[in-house]
């Protein structure tokens, strides 16, 4: 073992220290031990006192002095409470301790010795696993050669519990904005089987492509060889027998080059990707004929992927940890985490480090995942839409650093965003009557000239004031502001636009409409209760068997008519029978925000509804809401990163900085 090296910060408003990971885990089991063979009963909760302070002090964390103080005071007092009960007799015990009529003295003192020595083990062990970080608990079990593939399956498995918890809250609310009512014991059993199964579904995906991401970020030895060209010629693609994804397809990029992939929803972009960088067929199974050649020679998985890293579209997806600062630096060298840090200083984004994953926004996670992909020293780059969820002044940034770093790699993108045509020096477009994908000049359809224009005068507005933000601050619990001194007023009939930059408040507004948080500040008048959301993530908010199905979903009585209607606006007629899981990105969304809107709420909150959405499926998510707005006067309030769409659309807009 490495000679421990004690790294201490301490100030105002943070304890900080830092020693080798396998000394604390000798600290703990040595005591762990002395608990469970030695100790007495009087001293077990005392010993819990003394693995706190220990491992704590020697964790890898950050810590807020407040908070820590007043648990070391609380341990404190219940230990001394306890030592006090050790000491009375069973007359005493039985004022403090009705129940303890029924236990004699010793049975009592031995079912409390029971649970403390236990509970000693048990609680230090939690704050062990809570305190050290999972870097940390890595590179330990690396060094003491415990094979990668159960490193990988424990690193998952804590990252899928952490945001299986968050996710709970997501899926309970989508159920709520569909009118399910959980009124009797056999519909609270039936929301427990939704609520399960969907989360099962979701992390069986989520586990997959966190598998494929650590694959490829497999820290590798130098290879000083450097590629001068990647080709790539596609015979035949498909998942299933007679439904071709792509036919006859090659292309050749050269160092230097930025190729970008466009096509609507639902085509093959990321499925290409994937062939691209080897995920297919060689992680994930498919039927697949073509081959790989790097300089002029057919190159083989093992050989590929010490070439190729990817980013998905879905930041959550690939996370294996779920700590920032341990999943930024997960199998970098010493090379690589120099230039992670040079990216978090360019990007601005130290106060997110400290922080974990779930807890920050999603264009904030999908920031971390493109710095833990860039940082990497892998000579071609696979992006899977870069640019979803982040704001304006962050897409500058990134494509800043993909024209800086392209001089020496391979870049190849899958997208919707039409600004990335600005940096391709190559672009391709699928065609659908052909079934490949077709080069393409610069010239871009701008999705906006096909929308209808609307005209605002036409839109169900009433005088009536609905809802009032007066004035309204919010601060976290770490006392960060979220959101100063917000002043709103929201008519019946209105469709408001919230935008602004990554984190600067838009889903907190969310929350204080929903009554999920209180203002620290200021008023807040609601005099709506029929409020639906749809958040992020539509696969974590989808339940039925079918799309028609998923259009039924809920209690309200919806007639025949309105379904058909809604999916004739939509085109999901034309995937009605297929299962909601299996369906793209896109189609997702939009069967999600339809199957809320044909329940007509008052009120109706969409968090970043256009995100990752190709044009045609922006087109007939503005007209599907337009329509409802007319039809049957529905208010509704959407967020975004910047307000392109949102001028459309909107009658009232709020830019927060």
């Amino acid at each position: 073992m490495k000679k421990p090296t004690f790294i201490y910060y301490l100030n105002k408003d943070s304890i900080y220290c830092k020693i080798p990971f396998l000394f604390k885990l000798s600290l703990f089991l040595a005591l762990s031990l002395y608990v469970l063979f030695y100790s007495s009963a009087i001293y077990n909760l005392g010993i819990i006192l003394i693995l706190f302070l220990l491992i704590a002090i020697t964790g890898f964390i950050k810590f807020n002095k407040k908070p820590f103080i007043l648990l070391l005071v609380a341990i404190t007092i219940f230990t001394l409470f306890w030592i006090l009960l050790s000491k009375v007799d069973g007359k005493i015990i039985y004022y403090i301790f009705p129940w303890g009529t029924y236990l004699t003295n010793q049975t009592f003192n031995i079912l409390f010795y029971s649970i403390s020595k236990w509970g000693s083990i048990v609680l230090a062990g939690l704050l062990f696993m809570i305190i050290s970080s999972e870097q940390e608990l890595i590179e330990s079990l690396n060094s003491i050669k415990i094979p990668k593939k159960i490193i990988m399956m424990i690193s998952i498995a804590f990252n899928t519990v952490g945001f299986t918890i968050k996710d709970i809250s997501i899926v309970e609310n989508a159920l709520e904005a569909r009118n399910y009512k959980s009124n009797s014991i056999l519909k609270k059993l039936k929301k427990v089987l939704y609520v399960g199964s969907t989360l099962f579904l979701s992390n069986l995906k989520k586990i997959d492509s966190m598998n494929q991401s650590y694959v490829l970020r497999e820290k590798i030895k130098d290879n000083a060889s450097k590629i001068k060209y990647l080709k790539l010629f596609i015979d035949t693609f498909s998942y299933n027998e007679g439904l071709r994804l792509i036919n006859k397809f090659g292309l050749k990029i050269e160092k230097g080059e930025i190729i970008s992939f466009f096509g609507p929803t639902g085509c093959g972009k990321t499925s290409l990707l994937k062939i691209i960088s080897g995920i297919i067929p060689n992680i994930q199974k498919a039927k697949f004929k073509g081959k790989i050649y790097i300089d002029n020679k057919i190159i083989d998985f093992e050989h590929l992927k010490e070439k190729t890293i990817i980013n998905f579209q879905e930041a959550e997806d690939q996370f294996i940890l779920t700590k920032t600062i341990d999943e930024v630096f997960l199998e970098l060298d010493s090379n690589e985490i120099k230039k992670a840090k040079e990216l978090i200083r360019y990007f601005k984004v130290e106060n997110l480090i400290n922080k974990s994953l779930k807890d920050i926004s999603t264009g904030q996670r999908k920031l971390i995942s493109l710095i833990t992909t860039l940082s990497k020293s892998r000579e071609i780059i696979i992006l899977d839409e870069p640019t979803a969820n982040l704001d304006e002044n962050f897409k500058i940034k990134l494509f800043n650093i993909l024209k800086d770093i392209s001089k020496e790699k391979i870049i190849i993108i899958g997208t919707h965003d039409k600004k990335l045509l600005n940096i391709s020096t190559k672009s391709y477009l699928y065609d659908a009557s052909e079934i490949t994908w077709k080069n393409r000049d610069k010239k871009y359809i701008d999705v906006f000239d096909k929308i209808n224009s609307l005209s605002k005068e036409n839109l169900k507005k009433d005088p009536k004031k609905i809802i009032i933000f007066d004035k309204v601050s919010y601060r976290y619990p770490d006392e960060t502001i979220g959101l100063k001194n917000i002043s709103l007023r929201i008519n019946k009939g209105d469709i408001i636009g919230i935008y602004g930059p990554n984190g600067c408040g838009k889903t907190t507004i969310i929350n204080l409409l929903m009554k999920r948080c209180q203002p620290s500040s200021g008023k807040i008048i609601n005099k709506e209760k029929d409020i639906a959301l749809v958040e992020q993530e539509p696969q974590k908010q989808l339940f039925a068997i079918s799309v028609e199905e998923e259009l039924k979903f809920g209690e309200n009585n919806i007639l025949e008519k309105e379904i058909k209607e809604i999916m004739e606006l939509t085109k999901l007629k034309n995937i009605k029978g297929e299962h909601p899981y299996f369906i793209s990105r896109g189609q997702k969304q939009l069967l999600l925000i339809s199957s809320v809107l044909i329940k007509k709420p008052r009120i109706f909150v969409i968090d970043e509804p256009f995100t990752g959405l190709d044009n045609e499926n922006i087109i007939k998510m503005v007209n599907l809401l337009i329509s409802f707005n007319k039809k049957y006067g529905i208010t509704i309030v959407l967020t975004d990163q910047n307000n392109e769409i949102l001028d459309k659309i909107t009658n009232k807009q709020i830019k927060l900085k």
